[in-house]
């Protein structure tokens, strides 16, 4: 094998790497619809619940994206009014925490959708960055023992039923849920990728 004194001697290097891996020589060269087409069913499905979390997040960023602007800019709501009536009569420091406050209500639900699309495209690539998959399980873990932590110290936060089911429930059921497909989806990864 002869390597170049070039700069891009790396770069040839990185070449005869992915030559001498299929996964990546495939990866780099075909479509996401030939990529698709090579996996099994039972791969698919996989893949699909694996990312199904993520599209749920991001379904409930885009409800908060139209929740925030009807309701806390526009007012559109129950003893809520716009932005603008709020501001009206107040000092300038007042005017300006109820500007910063639609902002934030307003920023949040649109970083859950972002965060959403990146994951759900992380999560549907053949192989993930090392650390996606145990990130995924933390979060998940993480988000369990916050719901746990409310439901014994605040009861009326979560004490609703939207399904039948206590909403903590449906929380802890979710969290679960993508915590055991990330689980499943790092151990199917191979070892080498990063």
């Amino acid at each position: 094998m002869s390597v170049s004194p070039h700069p891009d001697g790396d770069r040839d290097r990185a070449a005869e790497r992915g030559k001498a891996d299929p996964a990546a020589e495939r990866g780099a060269g075909w479509s996401r619809e030939e990529l698709l087409d090579e996996l099994t069913p039972g791969e698919l499905v996989l893949r699909g619940f694996s990312v199904a979390p993520f599209l749920a997040l991001g379904i409930i960023g885009a409800i908060g994206c139209v929740a925030s602007v009807t309701v806390v800019i526009f007012g559109a709501g129950a003893n809520v009014d716009a932005v603008w009536t709020r501001m009206s009569g107040r000092s300038l420091g007042g005017a300006l925490a109820v500007l910063l406050e639609a902002i934030v209500f307003t920023v949040i639900p649109i970083g859950l959708v972002a965060l959403a699309i990146a994951a759900t495209n992380e999560g549907l690539k053949r192989r993930q960055r090392a650390w996606f998959w145990p990130l995924v399980i933390a979060v998940a873990v993480m988000m369990a023992v916050a719901v746990a932590v409310i439901q014994l110290v605040h009861r009326s936060w979560l004490g609703g039923t939207t399904t039948g089911l206590p909403d903590w429930v449906v929380l802890e059921i979710f969290a679960a849920f993508t915590a055991a497909v990330a689980v499943v989806r790092r151990r199917r990864q191979p070892r080498d990728s990063r």
